[in-house]
Protein backbone atom coordinates (compact mmCIF):
# COMPACT_ATOMS: atom_id res chain seq x y z
CA UNK A 1 0.00 0.00 0.00
CA UNK A 2 1.20 3.42 -1.12
CA UNK A 3 0.21 6.67 0.01
CA UNK A 4 -2.10 9.07 -2.26
CA UNK A 5 -2.75 12.35 -1.07
CA UNK A 6 -6.43 12.56 -1.77
CA UNK A 7 -7.68 8.77 -0.58
CA UNK A 8 -6.53 9.27 3.40
CA UNK A 9 -9.93 10.99 5.42
CA UNK A 10 -7.63 11.66 8.03
CA UNK A 11 -5.32 13.96 6.65
CA UNK A 12 -7.73 14.95 3.88
CA UNK A 13 -9.72 17.08 6.50
CA UNK A 14 -5.85 18.47 8.55
CA UNK A 15 -4.84 21.43 7.08
CA UNK A 16 -0.87 21.55 6.39
CA UNK A 17 0.89 24.45 7.37
CA UNK A 18 4.44 23.40 7.55
CA UNK A 19 6.37 24.55 5.00
CA UNK A 20 7.74 21.78 2.31
CA UNK A 21 10.33 19.81 4.01
CA UNK A 22 13.63 19.15 1.35
CA UNK A 23 14.88 15.58 0.97
CA UNK A 24 17.31 15.62 3.51
CA UNK A 25 14.70 15.96 6.04
CA UNK A 26 12.38 13.03 4.39
CA UNK A 27 15.52 11.02 4.67
CA UNK A 28 16.48 11.42 7.80
CA UNK A 29 12.67 11.18 9.24
CA UNK A 30 13.12 7.91 7.35
CA UNK A 31 15.91 6.62 9.18
CA UNK A 32 14.11 7.56 12.63
CA UNK A 33 11.25 5.90 11.72
CA UNK A 34 13.13 2.91 10.47
CA UNK A 35 14.75 2.61 13.98
CA UNK A 36 11.28 3.01 15.81
CA UNK A 37 8.27 0.66 16.15
CA UNK A 38 5.81 3.12 14.20
CA UNK A 39 3.06 0.45 12.43
CA UNK A 40 2.82 0.83 8.95
CA UNK A 41 -0.62 2.31 8.86
CA UNK A 42 1.04 5.58 10.91
CA UNK A 43 3.56 5.35 8.42
CA UNK A 44 1.41 5.63 5.35
CA UNK A 45 -0.52 8.06 7.15
CA UNK A 46 2.93 9.91 7.34
CA UNK A 47 3.68 9.38 3.74
CA UNK A 48 -0.15 10.90 2.91
CA UNK A 49 0.84 13.80 5.07
CA UNK A 50 3.99 14.58 3.17
CA UNK A 51 2.72 13.95 -0.11
CA UNK A 52 -0.09 16.72 0.26
CA UNK A 53 2.87 18.94 1.58
CA UNK A 54 4.88 18.53 -1.12
CA UNK A 55 3.50 17.17 -4.30
CA UNK A 56 6.80 15.86 -5.25
CA UNK A 57 7.60 13.93 -2.43
CA UNK A 58 7.95 10.18 -3.70
CA UNK A 59 5.84 8.13 -0.73
CA UNK A 60 7.64 4.84 -2.65
CA UNK A 61 10.73 5.87 -2.12
CA UNK A 62 9.92 6.96 1.39
CA UNK A 63 8.95 3.71 2.36
CA UNK A 64 11.23 1.83 0.88
CA UNK A 65 13.56 3.96 2.88
CA UNK A 66 11.80 3.00 5.75
CA UNK A 67 12.41 -0.55 5.29
CA UNK A 68 15.50 -0.32 4.53
CA UNK A 69 16.54 1.25 8.06
CA UNK A 70 14.22 -1.04 9.24
CA UNK A 71 16.05 -4.54 7.82
CA UNK A 72 19.75 -2.49 8.86
CA UNK A 73 18.33 -2.40 12.23
CA UNK A 74 17.85 -5.82 13.14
Amino acid sequence: RHCESNQNPQVKSQEVSMPNFSRKHYEMIARIIGHSNIPDEEILLLSTYFKKDNNRFDCKRFEHAVANHRDNNR
